[in-house]
């Protein structure tokens, strides 16, 4: 929780997690503490005894409260990233739409562009058929002028 505090460069929060961890982390240090020296049993590690003055009473309520602010906060947390995925699976359905969208498009232009090509190839042929009906005119019409001056050399000729 610290370094991401100080990655954010809050001061603030860096000084709020020091203090959370001092909070939260002294009371184990003590009892890791007393059982490495070997005060205590094993089974007694990390109990209290009801208190009769009150001060380790509060200590009890203050964990409990740390305890507590944790949780709420864990619970904020959770909430916001809840928040943050509904978001994002709100986005992630909207850009489906929209791929699909895209797709039905690309689809409708290639067929498009088929029927197209299926046009152009017709024209092609028509254009080549009508070429070669045109050359076929021409070449008749040579030989006939060809003929026809054939005829008109002859009749001058004879």
């Amino acid at each position: 929780m610290q370094g991401l505090a100080e990655v954010e460069g809050d001061a603030f929060k860096v000084e709020e997690a020091k203090r959370k961890l001092d909070r939260d982390i002294a009371p184990l240090q003590q009892e890791v503490r007393r059982g490495l020296q070997g005060d205590v049993e094993q089974s007694n590690l990390f109990y209290q005894s009801p208190a009769t003055d009150g001060g380790t009473s509060l200590a009890t309520e203050s964990l409990i409260q740390s305890s507590d602010d944790l949780l709420r906060e864990s619970q904020a947390i959770m909430a916001e990233t809840e928040q943050i995925g509904m978001s994002t699976l709100t986005q992630m359905g909207q850009q489906r739409e929209q791929m699909q969208i895209a797709s039905d498009n690309m689809e409708a232009t290639y067929n498009m562009t088929l029927e197209a090509r299926m046009i152009m190839r017709k024209i092609q042929t028509k254009v080549l058929k009508n070429k070669l009906f045109l050359y076929a005119v021409i070449i008749f019409l040579a030989f006939a002028n060809c003929f026809v001056i054939y005829l008109i050399w002859k009749k001058h000729h004879k």
